[in-house]
């Protein structure tokens, strides 16, 4: 019997596990992410556009809650629909690939009823997809967690799971959509911050804002400066400020998305100091909506100040212009 530990999970408390869920939740990326790590052996006989996500919480054939990070049903072409499942994991775990069947065996329980029925029940795909810098050296078979066993007897233990790294080299394909490179790129710059990376990542950010995915665009944006400044990467944005600075003096980048991440860094500090005072929540609203205000307003004073016309100033920092006209008449009055 196995112990109920390999399925029981409490309510996570970690950040990657809620910004992969969330991030998941949106039906875009789902579709993206696994049309892109699915084998073409499965993917060719699936409707993608009939994804539809399974909840989180269950109850198992124990009794006893249990979470799983994310799950789907996707039709097939032809009639039925299989599950894919995918766990998040942050750390290598040497029984993972028993966690992994236990899940399976659940959400094939299930949809027992389906025997009865004679329909049968739906085939599970299991997949982990890894977030760590550490290589992954535990099983993802049975057949390598019963190794001393003689060959003969391997023909039984047929159960497998697809890892799939974060780090991976894959992610830099060319033609993956943009948001799933974006998921990846922000495992992958908290793992090892650079500034290049974050750059990348916050011009990606602006396309993707073009495109009508604004909150997926902001929950990639919070996760990541709110990792970077506790994580390895503390001081990060202090040093992607002063180059963004640098490129929007060259003219290399657009103004008003860029400064919203940087005023979204500002908003934190000073929400996480409002927060003493009136309770952490509201003060980290307060916080953002300060922080943005304010450095979009030193953005729209220093353009002015070069001399740039005040219609230039409202389209790159979506600014309207009659406050940009506002702020440039207070700049010029007299003491």
């Amino acid at each position: 019997m196995l112990d109920n530990t390999l399925t029981k999970k409490s309510p996570t408390h970690q950040p990657h596990d809620k910004f992969f869920r969330q991030a998941m939740a949106n039906k875009r990326l789902a579709v993206s992410f696994i049309s892109c790590v699915l084998p073409s052996k499965f993917l060719q006989h699936l409707k993608m556009d009939t994804l539809k996500e399974m909840p989180g919480q269950m109850v198992s054939s124990k009794g006893y809650n249990m979470t799983i990070d994310y799950a789907c049903e996707i039709a097939m072409i032809g009639g039925g629909k299989v599950i894919t499942l995918i766990e998040h994991q942050s750390h290598p775990d040497r029984i993972m690939v028993l966690r992994m069947l236990r899940y399976v065996v659940e959400l094939m329980y299930k949809h027992r009823k389906g025997i009865d029925c004679g329909g049968g029940i739906p085939f599970v795909i299991p997949m982990v997809f890894y977030t760590s810098a550490r290589t992954f050296n535990y099983a993802k078979t049975l057949r390598e967690l019963m190794a001393k066993h003689k060959d003969s007897f391997w023909e039984f233990c047929q159960f497998e799971f697809q890892l799939i790294s974060a780090v991976d080299e894959r992610v830099n394909a060319e033609g993956m959509p943009t948001e799933l490179q974006i998921f990846f790129e922000a495992f992958g710059l908290v793992l090892q911050p650079e500034v290049e990376k974050l750059l990348a990542i916050v011009e990606k950010l602006d396309k993707l804002k073009g495109e009508g995915m604004t909150d997926y665009a902001n929950l990639v944006s919070q996760y990541v400066i709110q990792e970077i400044e506790v994580g390895p990467g503390y001081g990060l944005l202090k040093t992607a400020r002063a180059e963004i600075e640098k490129r929007r003096r060259m003219g290399m980048t657009t103004f008003a998305d860029i400064f919203t991440e940087v005023g979204r860094e500002e908003g934190l500090k000073a929400g996480k100091r409002a927060g003493k005072r009136a309770g952490k929540r509201a003060g980290l609203r307060l916080g953002k909506q300060r922080g943005q205000a304010q450095a979009l307003k030193q953005v729209v004073i220093n353009m002015l100040r070069q001399g740039l016309d005040a219609e230039v100033v409202s389209k790159y920092t979506k600014i309207p212009l009659n406050e940009v006209t506002a702020l440039s008449h207070r700049m010029i009055a007299p003491n």
